[in-house]
């Protein structure tokens, strides 16, 4: 006979929120839901992680609002090809320029783009995310 009880009590779980900035294109974020998280300790308790899109990587006021907290928990890097991150990297934008077809595979991820594009995208979000993890 097997003992499920314990199996039972030891549930695995991550939590990834993805965290857009304020480009005005690419399905903008919000950050109230950031603040009320911070605010509430038993929310703060869950194994959170978080995945920074670039406008959030490039905006001193978003990244200043949730620093501390972000340092200790998981965060990473929310790779999302929108107009901002193409122009930084050098790299022409697949969608329209107003980013309102930013939702295409071919738009929003890397398989739309030439592998040499693909290394100056990820190049300049991992700088990015250097620059302040």
């Amino acid at each position: 006979m097997v003992n499920h009880s314990n199996a039972a009590n030891e549930v695995s779980a991550l939590i990834i929120h993805q965290i857009r900035g304020n480009e005005m294109c690419c399905m903008q974020g919000n950050l109230k839901m950031i603040e009320r998280i911070f605010q509430d300790p038993e929310l703060q308790k869950l194994p959170l992680s978080w995945a920074l899109r670039y406008d959030v990587l490039t905006d001193s006021d978003a990244v200043a609002s949730f620093s501390g907290i972000l340092m200790k928990q998981n965060v990473g890097v929310l790779l999302e090809v929108t107009p901002l991150l193409a122009s930084a990297s050098g790299v022409i934008y697949r969608g329209l320029p107003d980013g309102s077809d930013w939702y295409h595979a071919n738009h929003a991820f890397l398989v739309g783009y030439s592998i040499s594009e693909r290394k100056r995208l990820i190049d300049t979000i991992i700088g990015a995310y250097r620059e302040l993890f």
